[in-house]
């Protein structure tokens, strides 16, 4: 009887204690979803801009950016493609701010006119502009004898990966402004740093646009092209982050890390884009991140209260790491930028 009783009071003690457990958690639980509805509100209203945001790690990241309340806009050359993730990114919204969380506008990164026309586009809409988060990006055959050259003139590479966003930024830097405090994000790549083979080390000519051309001709690997857009990107948010900073607005530039399973193996080839998509993600290399990671660390830079107010800097798995130096040089930051100016005149009148 006793051995019966005591087996009853540690049923009833167990029974006791699962449910105050299942209790904690369930606060816990409701406490998180609070924390949440109000983080989500707090980003209600807030406009954000993502180009590359129809596939890859930018799609990803437009899904957080939507679930925490911000009105997306997609800049996207592709509007088919464009209106399908519209409208499976509006149901992840908040219910309330459905209707109009997502939209897409066109925006050929490879034409200056179309990125100039997004944005011309976008100001009649007359609304604020919390951030820009300049993600799209391409890397050029890397066994490719001649350069690819658009219709503007300029090196496919040079020109999707930054003169195009430089453009877009310059266009939108006043919205920016005035809806301060505000953010640019620009999504660079460890690549901008000089490992590996010395010939595919990135090699950036910004004394003027004939050494420029020039380079495009002597080094057509799209390997060094796509390096050589990718410390363009860091040049240019360091050097933005100089000018606008006393104006709140920031600008920071990251890596998603080593993705291999995005767009940018499209021109690699078959073989190439089979084994980017299909191989090197289950290879046990520590280097590798996914695009859950990348996103992540987008939405990290892009809306962490801890990094409000902070700009200049240079992240990689949601930290701050260091840059290559000559990623550092306020010199050729300058010089890019002038010559940047230089190269998208004719769309800044």
């Amino acid at each position: 009887a006793c051995m019966g009783l005591l087996r009853l009071i540690a049923g009833g003690v167990a029974a006791a204690a699962a449910a105050a457990l299942v209790a904690l958690n369930g606060r816990r639980i409701l406490k998180e979803l609070t924390r949440k509805r109000i983080k989500a509100s707090r980003m209600s209203g807030k406009v954000a801009i993502v180009t590359g945001g129809t596939s890859g790690v930018g799609r990803l990241a437009c899904e957080k950016l939507v679930s925490k309340g911000y009105r997306v806009i997609l800049a996207a050359r592709d509007l088919a493609a464009g209106e399908k993730v519209v409208s499976e990114l509006k149901k992840l919204a908040p219910s309330k701010n459905q209707d109009d969380a997502v939209e897409v506008l066109e925006c050929d990164l490879c034409s200056l006119a179309s990125v100039a026309s997004f944005a011309e586009t976008f100001k009649r809409k007359s609304i604020p502009l919390h951030l820009l988060v300049l993600n799209a990006g391409m890397c050029p055959r890397t066994n490719q004898t001649q350069p690819v050259i658009t219709k503007d003139g300029f090196e496919i590479a040079f020109q999707t990966n930054h003169l195009s966003h430089f453009l877009l930024t310059k266009l939108l830097l006043p919205t920016l402004e005035s809806s301060a405090p505000s953010r640019i994000v620009v999504v660079s790549s460890s690549l901008h740093q000089a490992r590996g083979r010395g010939t595919l080390h990135p090699d950036l000519k910004t004394s003027s646009l004939d050494e420029l051309r020039k380079s495009w001709n002597d080094k057509p690997n799209g390997m060094v092209l796509y390096r050589n857009s990718k410390l363009a990107n860091i040049l240019f948010a360091f050097e933005l982050n100089r000018r606008v900073k006393d104006k709140r607005v920031t600008c920071n530039a990251l890596t998603p890390g080593f993705i291999p399973n995005t767009g940018l193996s499209r021109n690699q080839g078959g073989f190439g884009i089979f084994f980017m998509k299909f191989v090197m993600p289950i290879l046990p290399f520590k280097f590798i991140a996914t695009l859950e990671q990348g996103a992540t660390c987008i939405e990290y830079v892009a809306t962490a209260e801890e990094l409000e107010g902070v700009g200049g800097n240079y992240y990689a798995a949601c930290k701050e790491a260091p840059t290559s130096e000559i990623a550092k040089s306020e010199e050729l930051q300058s010089s890019l930028w002038s010559l940047s100016e230089t190269m998208v005149m004719p769309y800044l009148k």
